[in-house]
C-alpha cells in the first residue's frame, strides 16, 4: 500500500511519473495493493509492472516456477488491471541467462535490476539508483559516481557474469 499513499503522492508531487511492481500473488491481502487500488495508480498516470507472483529469487528457480514467476504473474496483473504489462522488476535482483531469456520469451519489453547505474533511454535491462531509509540521498553526487570510467566498467563486468550463469 505504501506504493499508493507515500511513492505516488511523492512523485505526482514532483510532477513525475514512474511504473509501480506489485507482487501479483499478494493483490487484495491486507497491507498490499487491491484491484482499486491499482486502478487508481493506473488512472493517476502510472504504469504497473510485474515483479513476479511471491517475490522469489528467479535465477533460483526451476523451469515451472520462473514460469509462473514470469509469465503467470504478468497474466494476472493484465487480468486485474485490464491492460497490458510490458515491464518486469526483477526480485532481489535475482537474474541469470535462464531468468533474462524467460523475460524475453514472455514478451516484456524492459526489465528492471537492482544493479545500480546509469542506463540509456532505450535500454531493454534498466539498471537503477535504489534510495535506502536512513541513507543520505545526493543525487548529483550519485549521478557522478555512476558515471566514473571505472563504475561504468565493473557493472558491465558483474552484469555479464550474471547473465552467463
Amino acid at each position: 500500500l505504501s506504493d499508493l499513499e507515500v511513492g505516488a503522492p511523492v512523485l505526482r508531487s514532483l510532477g513525475l511519473t514512474g511504473v509501480f511492481f506489485p507482487c501479483a500473488g499478494r493483490i487484495g491481502k491486507p497491507g498490499y495493493l487491491g484491484q482499486d487500488h491499482l486502478h487508481d495508480l493506473i488512472d493517476q498516470g502510472f504504469e504497473i509492472g510485474s515483479h513476479g507472483m511471491d517475490h522469489l529469487p528467479w535465477a533460483s528457480l526451476g523451469a515451472s516456477a520462473l514460469e509462473r514467476e514470469v509469465t503467470g504473474s504478468r497474466t494476472r496483473l493484465q487480468e486485474v488491471t485490464g491492460q497490458a504489462v510490458t515491464t518486469a522488476a526483477l526480485p532481489f535482483g535475482s537474474y541469470n541467462r535462464k531468468a533474462l531469456a524467460a523475460v524475453k520469451e514472455a514478451g516484456y519489453t524492459r526489465v528492471y535490476s537492482s544493479d545500480p547505474g546509469l542506463m540509456q533511454p532505450e535500454s531493454w535491462f534498466i539498471r537503477r539508483i535504489s534510495y535506502r531509509r536512513g541513507v543520505g540521498f545526493n543525487l548529483p553526487s550519485m549521478v557522478e559516481t555512476y558515471s566514473t570510467f571505472s563504475h561504468k566498467i565493473g557493472s558491465a563486468l558483474k552484469h555479464r557474469i550474471k547473465a552467463l550463469r
